[in-house]
């Protein structure tokens, strides 16, 4: 399976966003840090492994942890 990296929006200040996750429903990893999915300014070129761990699944709409990491 892939690592899927693709266009999230553009940010008013013009920032490209990319939504990163992989397309076996596991987690991703970078610098030993894992998430369900990462959005990254496109510009900071980040680099995710696949995990064997699932995501974690929400029930309910609107549901979401966010995690900011200013680090490029």
């Amino acid at each position: 399976m892939a690592i899927i990296k693709e266009y999230y929006r553009t940010r008013e200040d013009g920032v490209i966003l990319e939504r990163t996750y992989s397309d076996k429903g596991v987690m991703i990893e970078r610098d030993g840090k894992r998430y369900d999915e990462a959005i990254d300014p496109r510009e900071y070129n980040r680099d995710y492994e696949e995990t064997n761990e699932p995501r974690e699944v929400f029930e309910e709409a609107g549901e979401m942890e966010v995690t900011v990491d200013a680090e490029s």
